[in-house]
């Protein structure tokens, strides 16, 4: 799995999701094809950091009246990458 040029490596690499859970979900993954040197967190643990390659996952959510997305009703949020 080629995912990033040798001449980068792994450990300058981020991976930024929005939910904590897809943190644990991407690192998994990641560690399932021997890849354990990106660092995987959340768009909020990513801010004031930097690396040579950022990638940002995004995934569908719902809104509900029960479940309502949170990180959304904060403008602020969407501009952290």
């Amino acid at each position: 799995m080629h995912m990033v040029p040798e001449c980068v490596g792994e450990n300058n690499v981020q991976v930024s999701t929005m939910y904590g859970y897809e943190v644990g979900k991407i690192r998994e993954y990641l560690a399932g094809w021997g890849r354990q040197g990106f660092h995987v967190q959340t768009v909020d643990s990513f801010q004031g950091k930097e690396d040579q390659i950022i990638v940002v996952h995004c995934s569908a959510a719902r809104k509900t009246r029960q479940n309502p997305i949170g990180f959304l009703t904060d403008l602020r949020r969407l501009n952290v990458p």
